[in-house]
């Protein structure tokens, strides 16, 4: 009896300091207090100025937002509480939550690559390790509780829209090379995936690389330096070349190639091209940054804002009223940018080498009573205009050749007492539709005409046939990113270009079937 008293008794005197929400022991999930008490438990981004940035907690990676003017308190997991009434946060300072076990990474060195690019000091193949990145064992699948650490690395980000980055996966040399360099790779392209579907940092902006069990930076015999060898890096490649637009608040527009903002965001640096001279404005003269893409940021925010025009400004809510409360169990809005109607590069123009194998009628293949052709070569270009992401209109022009050379000798190892030669060219103009299957793969139907060449010369004479003739097919590939506007193009095609008669040939030509293989370099604009 006297155990049970004690018992509750201890149980009353623990529970009673919970009775307030200003309370600071630490939870499990940070929790945001609305102004009619009710509770979302999830993980804050940050406080900016007219909202808070939160993502749900209940697996998934959607980020959900909600008005300041709703909300009465934020308590953090690690026990801060902030009271929504009393903050003056701005976009420029939103405060990252942390798990206890993680760190961010050292503020210094972050604030020393932004003050370095302020002062227009170089900073490519400049490293960052990104040592709070945990996956699970074996697998490119990032752990929950690493979010709000990539989240910081994303706010990094903003402050530097113009840098490009590549995110450099590597391994011990423990197990089989071949395995760490795959999964190497597939972890740096699943942090590079977090950040521009999730945060929606551009996807031109960041190459994923993956290095495998090379480059260590400590030895590989003991287990300390095993781990400092498991590591992803954020490296500093170089500018994108691309053109963002400022949106002053007096309504002044100037492009720029070149921005960064200050490590406190007060001050916003800029280049109108490559030789102009860096420009400091203070922050507050920015109403937002317009990326290539189309996007829009406040200056030094992941969020991204609605074009709401007002009176030739940009709003973020069209009514004075307060927004409506939403019941936490409903806000679960997606920021996630990979079904974008358009891509950011709406031509693409693309150099083809195409060596082909000539099929079908033995008119062209056959060695005795036709052309002798086999192996073919020849080379095209090609404009793509993007309708939609993954859908494109376009046409290739080019030209394939065939030739075959033939002497004729009675017995093997005698002189010929007969040569000719056979050429048979065909100059192509195609119409094709584009349709990416997926990020690399592709299908493409075409169809067009060609202007069909043969010529047959022997000892005594030369004859030439021409004329036009209908083709179709189509082809399917690969492409590989080699850099944000360069890809290399690798497929398998097939045309057929039907039989036609003309003057000079009455009976008609046989139609023409062949595939090949295309390897080309695809340029994007």
């Amino acid at each position: 009896m006297k155990v049970t008293f004690l018992i509750v008794l201890l149980l009353m005197t623990w529970v009673s300091p919970f009775a307030s929400f200003t309370q600071t022991t630490k939870a499990k999930n940070d929790v945001i207090v609305k102004i009619d008490n009710v509770q979302i438990s999830c993980r804050i981004i940050g406080i900016g100025v007219d909202e808070v940035v939160y993502r749900n907690v209940n697996g998934n990676t959607n980020i959900g937002r909600i008005g300041k003017k709703l909300v009465s308190q934020v308590i953090y997991a690690n026990g801060t509480v902030v009271n929504i009434s009393q903050t003056t946060a701005t976009a420029d300072n939103l405060p990252i939550a942390q798990k206890p076990e993680l760190t961010p990474v050292p503020k210094s060195e972050l604030d020393e690559i932004i003050a370095d690019v302020e002062n227009n000091v170089s900073v490519t193949n400049r490293k960052v390790r990104l040592s709070n990145i945990l996956f699970d064992i074996g697998s490119n699948k990032i752990q929950s509780g690493s979010f709000s650490y990539l989240d910081s690395i994303a706010f990094f980000l903003v402050k530097i829209p113009t840098i490009t980055v590549e995110i450099s996966g590597f391994s011990d040399n423990t197990g089989n090379a071949s395995a760490n360099l795959q999964l190497s790779e597939s972890r740096s392209k699943a942090v590079r995936d977090y950040l521009t579907r999730v945060i929606s940092i551009a996807p031109t902006r960041i190459k994923a690389v993956g290095y495998g069990q090379t480059g260590p930076i400590a030895t590989n015999n003991t287990e300390a330096g095993r781990a400092l060898n498991r590591r992803v890096e954020l490296k500093f490649v170089g500018l994108s070349n691309d053109v963002y637009t400022l949106q002053f608040i007096n309504g002044q527009r100037t492009k720029a190639t070149f921005i960064v903002s200050s490590a406190d965001n007060k001050t916003l640096s800029y280049k109108e091209n490559a030789n102009s001279p860096l420009v400091g404005i203070p922050s507050s003269q920015i109403e937002f940054i317009e990326y290539p893409d189309g996007t829009r940021r406040r200056v030094g925010s992941t969020v991204l804002i609605s074009p709401v025009v007002e009176n030739n400004t940009l709003s973020e809510n069209n009514s004075k009223k307060d927004p409506p409360s939403l019941p936490s169990s409903t806000i679960n809005e997606k920021n996630d940018q990979k079904d974008l109607p358009s891509p950011t590069n709406k031509n693409s123009f693309q150099l083809n080498f195409l060596p082909a194998q000539m099929l079908g009628e033995k008119s062209y293949t056959a060695l005795y009573g036709g052309y002798g052709h086999t192996i073919g070569l020849g080379g095209s270009a090609q404009f793509d205009y993007w309708l939609a992401k993954w859908f494109s209109v376009g046409a290739e022009g080019g030209y394939l050749t065939w030739r075959t050379q033939v002497n004729v000798v009675e017995n093997r190892g005698e002189q010929p007492y007969r040569n000719y030669s056979t050429q048979t060219d065909q100059t192509f103009l195609l119409a094709h539709i584009g349709v990416r299957l997926g990020k690399h793969f592709y299908l493409m139907p075409q169809g067009g005409i060609n202007l069909l060449t043969i010529k047959v010369k022997d000892d005594v004479a030369t004859n030439v046939f021409k004329s036009y003739q209908v083709s179709y097919g189509g082809a399917i590939g690969y492409l590989l990113d080699l850099s944000p506007k360069v890809n290399l193009n690798a497929g398998l095609f097939y045309r057929n270009s039907m039989s036609t008669k003309t003057v000079d040939a009455p009976n008609g030509f046989d139609a023409i079937q062949y595939v090949g293989f295309r390897l080309g370099l695809q340029f994007s604009r």
